[in-house]
């Protein structure tokens, strides 16, 4: 499938399926003889359509793609007249069977990453069109006061800062570089 996620976190490595799934399977397996295959095992259940994932801490963020038509989502979301149809799901990687939290977020978004001060970062792309990364600070990060999935749910509203950047921006992820926090991303 079009997965734009694969997370090492912990001695493991996640990958998102394209499908209500995710797998979770040892980092120390990649390192098998050429040619041989590698076992990943059964995919695990996810409440969403994944196609990226993001670790940190003890968290793995699992997201979906969502582009109407073509790539439809059905966690639609709706706070103060706003309609979201994709989510990411924040799983404690001691338990990846229920959320615990959810973050409705707006559609195109390929990649996901979370700074240590909280605020959050999303990369939209779709085809040859310019990407876009949007990173919300906590402050615009709105508890709904309601649940999705038993889980808090959180709506991303306005970006704090927008960033034009070339076509087919995926996956993210943060490096720290001299003490500072750096956001890299993958092209598909």
């Amino acid at each position: 499938g079009h997965t734009g996620g694969i997370q090492y976190l912990n001695g493991y490595m996640y990958l998102a399926n394209e499908g209500n799934s995710l797998y979770k399977f040892t980092a120390a397996s990649l390192y098998q003889k050429s040619g041989t295959n590698i076992e990943i095992g059964n995919p695990i259940t996810v409440n969403n359509n994944s196609s990226f994932v993001y670790g940190k801490g003890s968290s793995l963020y699992v997201g979906e793609f969502c582009k109407q038509g073509e790539y439809d989502c059905k966690n639609l979301v709706t706070y103060n007249g706003e309609t979201h149809n994709a989510i990411v799901s924040e799983y404690d990687i001691s338990d990846l069977t229920k959320p615990i939290r959810v973050y409705s977020i707006p559609n195109l978004v390929q990649g996901f990453c979370v700074k240590d001060n909280g605020s959050i970062v999303l990369s939209t792309s779709s085809g040859a069109n310019s990407s876009y990364f949007y990173e919300y600070d906590s402050s615009k990060i709105v508890n709904t006061g309601k649940t999705y999935d038993e889980a808090e749910l959180f709506f991303l509203t306005e970006p704090s800062k927008t960033i034009k950047a070339p076509a087919m921006s995926e996956d993210l992820d943060i490096v720290k570089v001299s003490g500072k926090e750096r956001i890299i991303t993958l092209f598909e």
